[in-house]
């Protein structure tokens, strides 16, 4: 769409069309100076006279050419799917058809999404796999190099086939939570989770002779605790930080010991006004037997980032009487509470006054709409009524006729009168009004 804008009112059009039509006139009509033989050109040159300084009348206002253009973009979608044996064995039992069902689903996709595909295992490669064989499993290098790939790009998702077993890495969790985008998962294979084993004590011999056979006894012990977070709403603040309310609890400590939570890292996946997803990671535990428990990955916790209120402060819109209940143009609003460096303005509001009738009067303002690349995340409390000045309108009375045969009275003949600058539709007469000759002889 394009069209052609002014920093002032479009009435200041009209302005500059009477000033460059009154330089013109003034310029080659005034006087007959130029002959009548040179007519054409008379007239030629005052039409650009006209046309010259109406053009720079016009740019004065600040004309801008505005034209917005509109460009669709497909979302991008990961479709990530693991190469390991250990997938490869379940589904070869379960589904062997499941790939061809896959590359189905990607069809599909491909209407509604940008689709990419990869697979992963000792190494990463584009594209679905034709075999499962590999015997690694990286699934948090997988994730760093999306994230690294499609850093800036419009990134809907990633879905990640895999029976979530790794042997080589760190804990896919944590960077999970570094790329920003949601992550859905397609469960397959033995998806169990292992329990980690702690070596608690070893009992053997002090001392053993070489070639001798010697026994020694390990006590093992299996203790995993159970990490569970709520809260963490909060206003929107620009970041992705948890509200205060954000409290962990861990369940499975034995008898009496007491185990707290000492540290974690929570972040929210998008800092963004609604119903968010916050992630929880590297989290450590105190107490005197702390070294003898270990936390799960702590599965994430739904919050609400709630809407940020703005104060909406008005000034101006005095103007003099026109009948119409629009405030002057002089009005315009700021706002207050923004968060930093956010750029968010009003785009438009509805606001008239509630009487219009000269006097102070009160300007209603409602209908805010914001505008800006997080005004999504703001609502502008009501505003109070604003109080502003109609002032009255200045009318002209024009008086005309009056003559008469002298007859040595002061009093007038028929006097005419008219009054100029009244309101369109609006009806103004003179009721009455006194006139008398200052000079009762004939004469002017």
């Amino acid at each position: 769409m394009q069209q052609l804008v002014f920093e002032y009112s479009g009435w200041y059009i009209l302005i500059c069309l009477l000033v460059a039509l009154t330089a013109a006139l003034f310029l080659y009509f005034r006087t007959n100076e130029i002959p009548e033989s040179y007519k054409f050109w008379k007239y030629g040159l005052a039409f650009l006279r006209f046309v010259s300084v109406f053009t720079i009348a016009l740019l004065l206002l600040s004309p801008l050419w505005r034209r917005n253009s509109t460009k669709l973009q497909k979302p991008i979608l990961v479709i990530a799917q693991d190469a390991s044996t250990s997938v490869g064995d379940f589904l070869e039992k379960k589904d062997p058809d499941y790939l061809l069902q896959l590359n189905k689903m990607v069809d599909n996709l491909k209407k509604d999404y940008q689709v990419e595909t990869f697979s992963f295992g000792e190494k990463i490669t584009n594209g679905l796999p034709d075999k499962f064989s590999d015997r690694v499993t990286n699934i948090s290098e997988l994730l760093e190099q999306l994230s690294t790939r499609f850093a800036g790009s419009k990134l809907g998702g990633v879905v990640l086939a895999s029976d979530g077993i790794y042997n080589q890495g760190s804990n896919p969790l944590y960077i999970a939570a570094k790329l920003n985008t949601p992550v859905y998962t397609i469960g397959m294979g033995d998806t169990s989770t292992k329990k980690d084993l702690i070596i608690n004590r070893i009992f053997h011999n002090q001392i053993v002779y070489a070639g001798d056979e010697m026994e020694v006894q390990i006590d093992v012990l299996a203790k995993n605790l159970i990490g569970k977070f709520t809260g963490g709403s909060k206003v929107y603040d620009g970041t992705n930080i948890p509200g205060v309310t954000l409290a962990g609890t861990l369940s499975g400590v034995i008898g009496n010991e007491i185990i707290t939570i000492n540290n974690y890292t929570a972040t929210f996946r998008l800092p963004t006004v609604g119903s968010q997803i916050i992630d929880i990671s590297s989290l450590t535990i105190s107490g005197l037997t702390a070294t003898n428990y270990q936390v799960l990955p702590i599965n994430s916790v739904t919050s609400i980032i709630n809407y940020r209120n703005l104060n909406a402060i008005f000034t101006g819109g005095n103007k003099i009487y026109d009948g119409t209940n629009v405030p002057g143009s002089s009005l315009v609003g700021t706002l207050s509470g923004i968060i930093g460096n956010e750029i968010v303005t009003i785009s438009s509001y509805i606001s008239q006054f509630e009487d219009i009738n000269a006097g102070y009067q009160l300007i209603d303002i409602s209908n805010i709409l914001l505008l800006g690349v997080t005004a999504t995340n703001y609502l502008v409390n009501p505003v109070q009524a604003l109080l502003a000045t109609i002032t009255a309108r200045n009318l002209n009375a024009v008086f005309t006729g009056g003559n008469k045969i002298y007859d040595g009275l002061s009093t007038t003949g028929l006097i005419n009168s008219q009054i100029i600058n009244i309101v369109i539709n609006e009806s103004i007469n003179i009721i009455s009004f006194t006139s008398v000759y200052r000079n009762i002889n004939s004469g002017y």
